[in-house]
């Protein structure tokens, strides 16, 4: 994302923005590491995405690392654990939730 400040639109109107783990450790080269850092310090992101694929290395906790740089430490379990959280609950009157979804091994963060 070339001008971050668009995404503000979305964003109040409810959407949900996930950035990936390696924009955040510059592993996308230095133009998505800025925006990544500028997503952050706005308030804007909502989870990270790990964009594990092969040759990929898992970036989350490096990821974690230099959030604490850019946000405070109470602004990282939001985005970690509790965001990702909410997009996994299947409904209000589901016996299933997120938190037995997640230990089933249906997604890990």
């Amino acid at each position: 994302m070339a001008h971050p400040e668009l995404a503000s639109d979305l964003i109040y109107t409810g959407a949900r923005l996930q950035v990936t783990a390696g924009s955040i450790t510059g592993d996308f080269g230095r133009g998505p590491l800025k925006t990544a850092e500028a997503l952050a310090r706005a308030g804007w992101i909502f989870c990270l995405g790990s964009d594990i694929h092969p040759g990929r290395k898992y970036r989350m906790k490096p990821a974690g690392k230099k959030l604490k740089k850019w946000i405070s430490k109470t602004d990282i379990p939001p985005i970690f654990q509790d965001n990702p959280a909410t997009l996994l609950e299947i409904c209000p009157d589901s016996e299933h939730s997120a938190l037995t979804e997640t230990r089933r091994g249906v997604i890990n963060f």
